[in-house]
């Protein structure tokens, strides 16, 4: 049972941002860094915000792919299935099959 991490999410629930970012659990967060040789404190998880992109996608094997813009690592996955995609049609590599 993982009661503490249900704990966190009670919490998230019910306070929203500030039930992760601010008291108890921040308090624990910033004392886990430091423990590990790392610098933040409760104030830095505080000041987060965080920002929300729109997804990119690519079609592959009759499914949209989805993944995450740059400075994420959607667009390097999304361009090797496209490579992958054309070398297959191409008869270049061996088609995927789904009981691979």
């Amino acid at each position: 049972r993982r009661c503490e991490l249900a704990s966190v999410l009670r919490l998230v629930a019910e306070q929203g941002r500030e039930g992760f970012y601010a008291g108890r659990v921040a308090d624990a967060i910033a004392q886990a860094v430091h423990d590990a040789g790392g610098c933040l404190a409760r104030s830095d998880l505080h000041a987060h915000c965080s920002t929300f992109t729109e997804a990119i996608s690519a079609p592959f094997h009759g499914v949209q792919v989805w993944e995450h813009p740059p400075n994420g690592g959607g667009l390097p996955v999304l361009l090797a299935l496209n490579i992958l995609r054309v070398l297959e049609e191409q008869g270049r590599v061996p088609p995927l099959n789904a009981s691979d």
